[in-house]
């Protein structure tokens, strides 16, 4: 991975989701040469979100992991539905992902690690300060730092920081239950008498993106 003179390099977990997308555009417009860290964990929509990750053309790290079996999360189980947004959580999966990308940071002498987590209503447990606080004490004894740039900032922020980089629908996958043709939503919950669409589809189509 060539390096312009003086370029700051950085370890970015990036599902190929929209907050992800985002903040590599965000990085790249910031001088980072970015290496992209993929797990594929069992997750129902990992071949398409693989797909947007290789489309940003940059260097990227795939991981296959074993299946989360042990998660109640339907986004790892092709759940019928989604109830609420409390069975998209998966377990302390940051940790898991953090952990990995801690060691190959490490190994590649890379100092600085990103994820995109954003505010949520309901906080996750690996997705907050104390989390990112906690992590960071074991990170930093082999001097690298974990960042997440869009922690405090709600969806409709990223939304417009999105517009800004020009990113599209066509640049991201967010559907947590993608249909056998690629196209979300095949197993949506009923939002009113017309719209049929997950958690996800249903707030990019809000604002308009």
């Amino acid at each position: 991975m060539k390096l312009k003179p003086g370029q700051k390099r950085a370890l970015m977990l990036n599902s190929g989701g929209f907050d992800s997308i985002v903040l590599h555009h965000k990085l790249v417009s910031e001088g980072y040469k970015v290496t992209s860290l993929f797990f594929d964990y069992g997750q129902n929509n990992a071949e398409q979100e693989l797909r947007s990750v290789e489309r940003l053309n940059e260097h990227h790290i795939m991981l296959n992991l074993p299946p989360f079996s042990w998660s109640k999360a339907t986004i790892t189980t092709n759940g019928e539905h989604l109830e609420s947004v409390h069975q998209e959580y998966v377990e302390m999966r940051n940790l898991i992902f953090l952990s990995y990308a801690v060691s190959i940071a490490e190994a590649h002498a890379i100092k600085d690690v990103y994820f995109a987590v954003i505010k949520t209503p309901t906080t996750y447990k690996d997705a907050c300060h104390q989390f990112v606080k906690d992590f960071n004490i074991i990170s930093r004894t082999c001097d690298i730092e974990i960042h997440t740039p869009f922690l405090d900032m709600e969806k409709k922020e990223l939304m417009n920081l999105a517009k800004k980089f020009d990113v599209t629908q066509e640049d991201f996958f967010s559907c947590y239950y993608p249909a056998q043709n690629n196209k979300p939503c095949v197993l949506p919950y009923k939002v009113n008498e017309s719209v049929r669409l997950c958690a996800v589809c249903l707030i990019t189509v809000n604002f308009g993106l």
